[in-house]
């Protein structure tokens, strides 16, 4: 009981009750107080995406954490621990200062084109520079035979800022609702489409985007090589045959060839939306 309350008297046992009550208010005031104040600070640091990353980074399953260096063969198996930032990995530079082991060609992986004009992102967008200093973003030929023809597809407008590993537009697929992930931070400028081979176009930041977590060369190949191989393991059904046309390209028409699949866990695999 309180003070004022009928019935409270102060004797020990009723000094020892508030002494713990109001300590146990004092430290969820604190712990209230502390974490408010550390939003407020994220949020003004603009913090909260790169954050927002990390809580879905960490439900990702291994398969898709592998490290970038392990891709390429410079390293036996490793899952990367830093949410793809490169840039903050002590390992990042002297690992990529030695040579890749698997010598990958320069051909498609199973009919998926590689293009060495633009660096891609492990949720499948991929960014390229363009003459006029902007960076165009698309999305890869595996993301877009796993999604197929979207029943929706909304993009962010000219003045919205995109964030590396936040979400830069989504699609809806029946009742799924999917996010692409920027590879880059910048300015929205000018909005595409399928059609035209892109999505967004972008205005870097002040100091350009840090592109060190994006996938080129041997990296990418040997990346689209393993994220191919995951398609046709989630798949797993017996019709998906005839979508592996001769010598082994990757049919376009993987919903009808494959229709029994899970495509709403499949489809949130290949984009990184666990």
């Amino acid at each position: 009981m309180l003070p004022g309350v009928d019935g409270f008297v102060w004797d020990v046992g009723h000094i020892v009750f508030l002494g713990a009550f109001f300590t146990v208010l004092t430290v969820i005031f604190g712990a209230a107080s502390w974490s408010l104040a550390t939003a407020a600070c994220d949020v003004r640091r603009q913090r909260v995406p790169a954050l927002r990353w990390q809580a879905v980074f960490g439900d990702l399953p291994s398969a898709a954490r592998v490290c970038r260096h392990t891709l390429s063969g410079t390293i036996d198996r490793r899952v990367c621990a830093r949410s793809f930032t490169c840039g903050s990995c002590p390992d990042h530079g002297v690992l990529a200062a030695r040579p890749g082991r698997w010598g990958l060609s320069h051909s498609p992986v199973a009919g998926i084109e590689v293009a060495p004009d633009r660096l891609y992102h492990r949720g499948h967008a991929w960014a390229r520079r363009e003459p006029d200093g902007t960076w165009a973003i698309g999305l890869d030929e595996l993301a877009e035979r796993v999604l197929g023809t979207p029943d929706e597809i909304r993009l962010p407008p000219p003045g919205a800022r995109l964030a590396a590993n936040s979400v830069a537009w989504s699609a809806r697929c029946g009742r799924d609702e999917l996010r692409v992930l920027s590879p880059v931070d910048g300015e929205v400028v000018a909005t595409g489409s399928r059609a035209q081979g892109w999505y967004l176009k972008a205005r870097p930041l002040p100091g350009g985007p840090d592109t060190r977590h994006l996938l080129a060369g041997d990296e990418a190949r040997s990346w689209m090589a393993s994220e191919v191989q995951r398609v046709l393991v989630a798949l797993r059904d017996p019709a998906i045959g005839p979508a592996l046309a001769d010598g082994g390209r990757l049919g376009k028409d993987l919903s009808g060839a494959a229709p029994a699949a899970d495509w709403q866990a499949l489809r949130g695999q290949v984009l990184l939306n666990p």
